[in-house]
């Protein structure tokens, strides 16, 4: 018989919410708006969670916990966050499991990329593997690590900050107050960052043309699209993205010698040609060692695996 709880994933824009069974089929989910101040969020909160209990006791399903998966550093024994909450400044040093009023149940807590990564490893393309890095790529480059079966926290709850990863030195300042993090580079706004300057350089391709000298229209899914389609500019600037991605994520392999490497996020979701490209700049970069049995996958639960694995941090504790 199924067991069930809800996972929530507070995100930047939106937060998500899900009854999630713990085979992690997903029976319910919801989205709300984040807010901007922790009066609105803890509104938002407390409504996504009551409307699934709501939906939940009336068809008859259990609610064993709740799982909520955050930006920042963790502390998963106390959920309160450890400093900055990137993107969500009000959640800075603020307790997780202290802000939920409508049920009295217990919680668990994390931080986000950490709950994605378990649920790629419990359910997803990193089912059967012990040893695994994954990488979400999105408004930053977050990270978790599966270390003979278990999530790696580290001594202090800040393990896989890959995104910190200094590839530029002197370079992009960073939110973290460094310059020339990997992040700055990589994610979703510094890909964007470099196509601005390479499609000003250049001002030439089909790329070009479809914004007509508007890099507001610059998107993920529009450079991604025009790569696979092969335009020569989308292209240069997706191979400036995996360049940067494969200089952190090497360092991490070399580092870790994982069986499994699982992109995620927005720009892998553009599929096999830039898991491809990608995998060529990491194997290039990296200890022939480390990466003579490494596999590189894109991640399987897309958007879905926040609150998917939030609900788990609650299941594996018991386990």
């Amino acid at each position: 018989m199924n067991r069930f709880a809800i996972g929530v994933d507070i995100g930047g824009t939106a937060t998500k919410f899900g009854i999630i069974a713990d085979d992690g089929k997903i029976i319910r989910r919801l989205a709300r708006d984040t807010g901007r101040d922790m009066g609105g969020f803890l509104g938002v909160l407390n409504d996504g969670i009551c409307t699934l209990f709501d939906f939940a006791e009336d068809r008859g399903y259990n609610i064993s916990h709740i799982g909520i998966a955050s930006p920042g550093a963790v502390n998963i024994e106390t959920g309160i966050i450890l400093g900055s909450c990137p993107n969500i400044p009000f959640l800075t040093d603020v307790n997780l499991k202290a802000i939920v009023s409508c049920r009295d149940i217990k919680i668990f807590a994390d931080n986000d990329a950490n709950a994605a990564c378990w649920a790629e490893t419990v359910v997803g393309v990193g089912k059967g593997f012990e040893n695994i890095l994954y990488i979400t790529i999105g408004t930053g480059v977050g990270g978790g690590i599966v270390i003979n079966g278990k999530l790696y926290h580290g001594s202090n709850y800040g393990a896989a900050e890959i995104g910190h990863i200094i590839i530029h030195p002197g370079g992009r300042k960073c939110g973290c107050g460094n310059y020339g993090c990997m992040e700055r580079y990589a994610s979703v706004p510094g890909m964007i960052m470099s196509a601005k300057h390479i499609l000003a350089r250049r001002r030439s391709g089909k790329l070009w043309k479809i914004i007509d000298g508007d890099f507001s229209k610059l998107t993920p899914k529009l450079i991604t699209r025009e790569f696979n389609n092969g335009d020569i500019v989308a292209m240069e600037i997706i191979d400036k993205q995996a360049e940067a991605l494969a200089q952190g994520v090497a360092g991490a392999i070399n580092l870790l010698n994982p069986q499994l490497l699982i992109i995620g996020g927005a720009i892998s979701e553009s599929g096999r040609k830039y898991i491809k490209r990608l995998s060529k700049a990491i194997t290039e970069k990296t200890f022939p060692a480390s990466n003579v049995k490494l596999k590189i996958r894109r991640a399987k639960l897309g958007g879905k695996a926040g609150i998917v694995g939030a609900a788990m941090l609650g299941w594996t504790v018991a386990n």
